[in-house]
């Protein structure tokens, strides 16, 4: 269970509604950790899987968002110096 202590909130946020437990955004990552630990959906092997999910999509879309931003920058510059 010391895995749900080493996540970020916004991820048990996540992973606790994911189990059908209702969330609020004032809910402190013990509440969080409390409500996962308590849901009658909550199996170890199963919530550590599912915990890993939720990290890589976040950590991926965050990934996604700054290739992005990184090919708008590009794109602009590119722009300017061809109407330029």
């Amino acid at each position: 269970m010391a895995f749900l202590g080493r996540s970020k909130k916004v991820d048990l946020q996540c992973l606790a509604e994911e189990l059908g437990e209702t969330v609020t955004k004032d809910m402190k990552v013990v509440d969080l950790k409390k409500k996962i630990l308590g849901s009658t959906e909550y199996e170890e092997e199963f919530v550590k899987e599912l915990l890993e999910r939720i990290v890589n999509e976040r950590e991926e879309e965050i990934k996604r968002q700054n290739e992005l931003e990184s090919r708008s920058l590009r794109f602009d510059i590119d722009s300017s110096e061809f109407c330029g």
